[in-house]
């Protein structure tokens, strides 16, 4: 949107890369906050048009049941899970992360843990072992193979740990009192 604004050393700064937190280069306010800052960026009007829609199909419903500051607050604690899985998997990577998956994948597993608090996908957690190796084995096939269409790399492990950072964090996060 703003490309007379957006330099690259701009961009470069509100990106993630996990070797800045321990590489050479000063820990700068930049690099602490990078994590929340690269849910803003995207690459391209698809990826943000992708990231919105996904983000609404998922995060209606679920804000309507759980109220909207818990959804916010469940929405960058699954963004932060996704780069912490991420920074884990690969800490010395150099090439910047940006985009909101991960905290829009962490709403999917809050909407599926409603789902199975409320009952409607029966008895036992073996219900949700389909639909958590579907969502893995998806963000996996995307991150080694790409999207069509698309030269940008797809950083699996983020879509992943959101996913599975939702999964986890719903049921204390609903249970916060937050008036």
């Amino acid at each position: 949107l703003f490309p007379n604004i957006l330099t690259d050393d701009l961009l470069g700064s509100l990106a993630f890369a996990p070797a800045r937190l321990h590489g050479d280069g000063p820990l700068t306010t930049a690099v602490i906050f990078s994590p929340l800052t690269s849910m803003f960026i995207h690459a391209s009007w698809l990826h943000l048009i992708i990231n919105v829609t996904t983000m609404m199909a998922f995060g209606a419903g679920l804000e309507k049941a759980i109220g909207g500051r818990r959804l916010l607050l469940l929405y960058f604690a699954s963004g932060l899970a996704g780069v912490l899985l991420h920074t884990l998997i690969y800490p010395d990577m150099t090439v910047p992360m940006i985009g909101a998956s991960g905290a829009v994948s962490g709403l999917f597993g809050g909407v599926l843990m409603l789902m199975y608090d409320r009952g409607l996908m029966g008895e036992g957690y073996k219900k949700l072992l389909p639909f958590v190796f579907i969502w893995v084995l998806m963000s996996a096939f995307f991150g080694f193979y790409g999207v069509p269409g698309t030269d940008n790399p797809i950083a699996w492990t983020v879509h992943i740990g959101g996913f599975i950072g939702g999964l986890l964090l719903y049921r204390p996060i609903v249970r916060l009192n937050m008036r």
